[in-house]
């Protein structure tokens, strides 16, 4: 879900896509896919989101380049670009209009995850896993399953110890009591990146 500028949800009620809803409902929950760098947003009730003609975005993609849109990731926000390469900005009224040249705070849409509380991670030298120590490895032959939750933006990881992730000077353990602030970058189908601060968290040999 994507609240705005104004403290509203992002809605699909009706045939525009507005921030104008201060519940979340179906219609407040989208599903993102990733294909060959751009996205489609799909609404509750099954249907694309689309960048009009005058930039209008609205329901009723039919999956083809009007369809397709691009997201930068900004910390705990997102930023949309429509397929006119027009950043998407929320207007007065509260309706989504790709018609930004520049990205402003008008622009800018405080996300959550709320279907992904399961989180297994395996980069290119194995497995993420948890030492008895707490450290945190990433070169195991068998998955650890975490707990991930998404809140306007930030992300906590918990292992199944029941401390969280953090950041230490020798690396991420899990050992917090309280959960490190990290925010994600997803790249392309399956693959993200974990950010604290300005910093990726990295795995290496």
């Amino acid at each position: 879900k994507l609240t705005a500028i104004n403290g509203r949800k992002v809605s699909s009620k009706g045939s525009e896509i507005s921030a104008n809803q201060d519940q979340t409902t179906d219609t407040e929950i989208f599903q993102i896919s990733i294909s060959n760098g751009t996205w489609t947003i799909r609404s509750a009730d099954n249907t694309l989101w689309k960048t009009g003609g005058d930039g209008t975005v609205a329901k009723g993609g039919d999956g083809g380049a009007d369809s397709q849109f691009t997201i930068e990731w900004l910390g705990a926000s997102i930023a949309l670009k429509g397929s006119n390469g027009k950043y998407v900005f929320m207007k007065k009224n509260g309706g989504l209009q790709a018609k930004s040249d520049e990205c402003t705070d008008e622009c800018k849409y405080v996300y959550e995850l709320i279907n992904r509380p399961k989180l297994v991670l395996r980069g290119e030298h194995g497995f993420v896993g948890t030492l008895p120590s707490g450290l945190i490895e990433c070169n195991k032959s068998e998955p650890e399953v975490y707990s991930m939750h998404v809140t306007k933006g930030i992300c906590s990881i918990q292992g199944a110890n029941g401390k969280y992730w953090k950041v230490s000077p020798n690396g991420v353990t899990c050992s917090g009591d309280v959960s490190e602030e990290f925010t994600l970058v997803f790249v392309e189908e399956s693959k993200f990146m974990i950010k604290c601060g300005d910093f990726y968290r990295q795995g290496a040999q």
